[in-house]
């Protein structure tokens, strides 16, 4: 008899019988999101080139989530809190978030930009019942081009 942690045990009676083996399970797990950033930037520079510093809050508005994991006695469980032993719960979350911007301008209309960027979040993903907690970070890279809808000729 194997047991969750991975302990083999004879069992002995009139008959003796030993199995050991695994379990293989693929899971892929989906997390959406509706957010809502505020941030504030600073722009500095010329014509030629600019930088950015932005900082701000994402508020999370809803969440959606599909999968599965592994509970602390590895066990499979859902995480969408619509199941019955689903282990998240949808509430509002809160994330800081901070990005440094490059831009270069490619005429009067239009900057192509990078921007890497950090995010923490402040809230978790957890249920006490299954004894879960997540937080999520991400630190990434937004490449882009800005145009300028509603452009007016700036002086220098």
């Amino acid at each position: 008899v194997t047991d969750a942690a991975g302990n083999v045990s004879t069992v002995s009676d009139t008959s003796t019988v030993i199995q050991i083996g695994y379990v293989e399970s693929k899971s892929y797990n989906y997390y959406r999101n509706i957010e809502l950033p505020v941030s504030l930037s600073y722009e500095m520079g010329n014509k030629n080139f600019k930088t950015a510093i932005n900082a701000g809050v994402i508020i999370n508005l809803a969440s959606w989530y599909r999968g599965k994991v592994l509970d602390t006695s590895f066990q499979v469980v859902n995480v969408n809190p619509k199941e019955n032993d689903g282990i998240t719960k949808h509430s509002v979350g809160l994330s800081l978030y901070g990005s440094i911007s490059f831009i270069k301008p490619i005429n009067e209309r239009a900057d192509i930009f990078a921007e890497p960027y950090f995010r923490y979040s402040l809230s978790k993903l957890q249920n006490t019942a299954y004894n879960f907690s997540q937080r999520f970070s991400a630190l990434g890279l937004t490449l882009g081009i800005r145009y300028k809808l509603n452009y007016r000729k700036q002086h220098y």
